[in-house]
């Protein structure tokens, strides 16, 4: 099958266009397959485990799974840049549907552990994909671009859980089985409509220091400019502080409004919708507005602010009118992600995603014990107190931006 154009060829080629669209739906279809088992993964759980206390062994199984992420998401990244895009992409694929059945047909909670490491494990193909990316768009591109994956990142999460709940009223295997079959579908495109975007004179050995994640980054920082320190802090910043509303938003919510599940998954579904619709829609506009600098202080101000009403909201109303400030803090991470991905050449784009996946898988094994234990010990005194923090976690991004000087790396 003939190799999508390089960005650097002039033009977006059929095969370029046809790479990004193949890509966009991978994500899209992963994403979903994720949020389908989402709703019923801990009912399962009680029914392998017999009883209904497995908040431990359920907190177990998701840190797993994300340390699973940080270990593989360097090797795949790695692999990318050797075998191509496309192979990794397919191995990864089959790999999801393997372990979507093996959870499917557990019959022991000692069988989920293996599956959910499986998940952990193949599941680290965002790093393939960001790399495919990045071999098909222009570096004045990439902001936008990243903005689109992570939107249908979005958009198959918002569907999948909704899917997964009400495949969950016929039994709480089917919906393993249903993503297994979308794992399928994803595969089946990568392997027959997605070009190679990865070109062989491009591709170079593998180094063992890339193979783990503190190595990847070394390695990539002594052979990139010196932007890529400060704008790697800001992306593992921008990361954790995401974390919080991917950890508390539930539990905060039920406490300060008495909200049920009704309630919860509307705030998160309209949530996960203006999310999307931001990243897509506003990430190209804003930079071509502001500028790299411009678009990421006013996504992290409008981020910090948005926290900082969350935190003194007396009413639930309050949620739903902070959702556009939230919202629009989503620029921020595709715009150091397309920065991140100018600092590298483009041997070295699938080390530089993986090393990005694994630090954000990273950020996914800290955060949910750290950020839990912060937020109980704040509840008794106030139980916003942890967005300030959050919030104030962004104070270190002023004298970062300041370093970086990105109207001279765009030119």
């Amino acid at each position: 099958m003939k190799r999508a154009e390089s960005p650097q060829g002039g033009g977006a080629s059929w095969e370029s266009r046809r790479a990004l669209t193949v890509v966009l739906l991978t994500v899209a279809l992963d994403a979903m397959g994720i949020g389908l088992i989402c709703p019923i993964l801990p009912e399962i759980m009680r029914q392998l485990a017999g009883h209904a206390a497995i908040a431990g062994t359920y907190g177990l199984l998701l840190t797993l799974y994300a340390l699973m992420q940080f270990l593989f998401a360097p090797l795949l990244g790695a692999l990318s840049d050797r075998f191509g895009r496309r192979p990794i992409l397919v191995l990864s694929l089959v790999g999801s549907v393997l372990y979507l059945c093996i959870t499917a047909l557990a019959a022991n909670v000692a069988t989920m552990f293996i599956g959910r490491a499986l998940a952990g494990a193949s599941g680290a193909n965002a790093a393939v994909a960001s790399a495919c990316l990045a071999d098909i768009t222009t570096p004045e591109q990439r902001a936008q671009r990243y903005g689109w994956m992570n939107a249908c990142f979005g958009i198959g999460f918002v569907l999948g859980p909704a899917l997964g709940g009400l495949l969950g009223i016929y039994g709480f295997r089917l919906p393993f089985f249903v993503a297994a079959a979308l794992a399928a579908i994803n595969a089946l495109l990568a392997m027959t409509l997605l070009p190679e975007t990865h070109r062989l004179e491009q591709r170079r050995p593998i180094e063992p220091r890339q193979l783990s994640p503190l190595g990847a980054l070394r390695a990539l920082e002594n052979a990139t400019t010196s932007t890529l320190r400060p704008t790697l802090i800001m992306y593992v910043l921008a990361q954790l502080i995401a974390q919080f509303a991917i950890v508390l938003w539930v539990i905060f919510l039920h406490d300060r409004f008495g909200w049920g599940p009704w309630m919860v998954g509307l705030s998160i579904a309209l949530y996960g919708l203006i999310h999307a619709c931001f990243q897509a829609l506003l990430t190209a506009p804003l930079l071509r507005l502001l500028g790299e600098r411009g678009t990421l202080a006013l996504g992290i101000l409008s981020d910090a602010l948005g926290y900082l009403i969350l935190s003194v909201a007396a009413q639930g109303w309050w949620v739903f009118a902070d959702m556009p400030p939230l919202c629009l803090g989503s620029v921020t991470i595709p715009t150091l992600q397309a920065m991140l991905s100018r600092s590298v050449d483009e041997q070295r784009q699938g080390a530089l995603q993986g090393a990005l996946s694994s630090l954000t898988s990273l950020m996914g094994v800290i955060a949910p014990l750290a950020v839990t234990t912060l937020y109980a010990a704040l509840l008794p005194h106030w139980s916003g107190g942890v967005w300030c923090i959050a919030a104030l976690l962004y104070l270190p991004c002023i004298p970062l931006l300041r370093r970086v000087s990105l109207r001279g790396a765009e030119t």
